[in-house]
């Protein structure tokens, strides 16, 4: 055998080796891409499939045969079709994209798959785009969980700004990383404000009731991020840049979310604007100390006015009663002594005893209505009017209709008739007036009440200044059988007292 015979089958050995080689390189790479979980494929410069592999068609359906020839725009979603074909053309043009790209796929059943694809494309020696490469993994299932987590994010979002209550997330620096629409109304600022705000660097904005302001470590998120303690129902003052205070009611609670850690990372703080309720709480504060100031002005009045009623049943007895009894007991005295006019004198005296008689019972009628549990209140009403009506200093007329006998308790009786007396008197002392009409009317469930004059009348805003007592009695009286008392006058237009007081 000759030297180039001997050569020649050395190189046929080593072509076959080499042959070999390759054959088994090739079944290398096609049993990894056979098995390879990414689908590959291949896509000539048109953009047509020329190779799928396995995966392909074990995720889509399809196999190599079916592919070929087709192009990627006849499978892609019509919405996502865009997007991949300025991709294709950024690869011609480049040779790869800047990232991978999100689309949907057609499934051969008719369903569509999300796939996160890259590829990139090739090149001759004239630098004309040959073929390109792609490589795509299913990723239908994490963008169902994404999809769900960010529905999920919308509707606890949607919750988070719906909440009556202000609520903000506070980072362990005090720099706040979350806030609400409410947390927004009630700071008066925006949410980008809220997030470059640093709660603990704030000075001047945050105050105790009693005016002083928060220190930082008394600060409720402050003290909760140090100590991992929740804190519940503070009551602070935050002011606001216009300068005006909004009054909170705070409550914090740790949030931990790192490993182990050893303070908390975080705090939310939730707060409720009670800066209306703290001014009800302050009116209503006022009002009652008004209310005690008005009610021991009244029980003043009732005692001035019993007072006053004693002391003229003093002058009464002593100037009125006293006289005319000891005229009595002078004249008894005389008739000891004088046959001659002793039966005269006796018959002085007794009369005298008998005006003595009718003025106790005229004190003791203005004191207790006698003819009330006897007569009721219409005849005792009269009764006290007679009085009035013998002196024909004035005229009286007295109009009343309903069943006022049984449908007014006695309590509610003596409280009518007192009222009656007490503005009939201030009739008689002040209003000057030559007529008098009394209307007391029982209807609908309501008793109504009316005391007209047609006297001289007065300013009422000044009578209420000085606090009169008589209108303070009339009105007191009235309010403790929930009755209204209304009062119409004027000076020189007489006075008209209403009185609605239900049954």
């Amino acid at each position: 055998m000759s030297d180039t015979e001997a050569r020649l089958r050395e190189r046929i050995k080593e072509l076959e080796n080499e042959i070999e080689s390759l054959q088994s390189i090739k079944c290398d790479y096609r049993e990894i891409v056979e098995h390879a979980t990414e689908i590959i494929f291949k896509l000539d410069a048109s953009g047509a499939f020329y190779f799928v592999s396995a995966e392909f068609g074990r995720v889509l359906g399809y196999t190599n045969e079916q592919m070929a020839g087709k192009h990627f725009a006849s499978i892609v979603h019509p919405d996502d079709l865009q997007l991949c074909m300025e991709n294709f053309e950024v690869l011609k043009e480049f040779g790869k994209a800047d990232g991978n790209i999100h689309f949907r796929v057609k499934h051969q059943n008719g369903h569509y798959i999300w796939v996160d694809c890259s590829a990139v494309c090739l090149f001759d020696e004239n630098n004309n785009p040959t073929h390109s490469i792609g490589f795509a993994h299913n990723i239908t299932q994490l963008k169902n969980v994404l999809e769900e987590l960010r529905f999920s994010e919308e509707r606890y979002r949607s919750l988070f700004d719906a909440l009556g209550e202000g609520t903000v997330l506070i980072d362990s620096e005090g720099h706040v990383i979350a806030s609400n629409r409410c947390a927004e109304n009630i700071f008066g600022i925006g949410k980008d404000e809220l997030k470059d705000l640093n709660t603990f660097q704030i000075r001047n904005k945050f105050f105790h009731e009693d005016g002083s302001e928060y220190p930082l470590h008394t600060h409720p998120s402050f003290v909760t991020l140090k100590t991992g303690k929740p804190l519940k129902d503070m009551i602070m003052g935050v002011m606001n840049i216009e300068g005006n205070i909004t009054w909170i009611s705070i409550n914090t609670e740790p949030i931990y979310y790192s490993i182990n850690p050893e303070k908390p990372d975080a705090v939310v703080a939730s707060f409720a604007d009670i800066t209306q309720a703290k001014k009800d709480k302050e009116e209503i504060q006022r009002n009652q100390e008004l209310y005690i100031e008005a009610t021991k002005a009244v029980a003043q009045a009732v005692v001035d006015a019993q007072e006053k009623e004693r002391a003229e049943i003093g002058y009464e007895l002593h100037d009125n009663v006293n006289q005319i009894l000891s005229t009595a007991r002078v004249f008894l005295d005389l008739a000891k002594n004088d046959e001659k006019e002793r039966m005269n004198l006796i018959m002085r005296s007794s009369s005298n005893i008998a005006n003595a008689v009718s003025e106790i019972r005229r004190i003791s009628r203005s004191l207790v209505p006698a003819s009330l549990s006897d007569l009721g209140l219409v005849l005792s009403i009269e009764d006290l009017l007679d009085s009035i009506k013998i002196s024909k200093a004035i005229k009286v007329e007295f109009y009343h209709s309903g069943d006022i006998e049984t449908a007014i308790s006695e309590k509610g009786k003596l409280m009518l008739f007192r009222i009656i007396q007490e503005q009939v008197t201030n009739v008689m002392k002040h209003a000057e007036a030559n007529q008098l009409v009394i209307e007391l009317i029982v209807d609908s469930g309501v008793i109504s009440l009316s005391i007209t004059d047609n006297g001289k009348g007065f300013d009422m805003e000044k009578v209420k200044a000085k606090k009169g007592v008589g209108l303070y009695n009339i009105a007191n009286r009235a309010e403790l059988f929930n009755g209204k008392m209304n009062m119409v006058t004027s000076p020189g237009s007489g006075c008209k007292l209403n009185l609605i007081i239900p049954l």
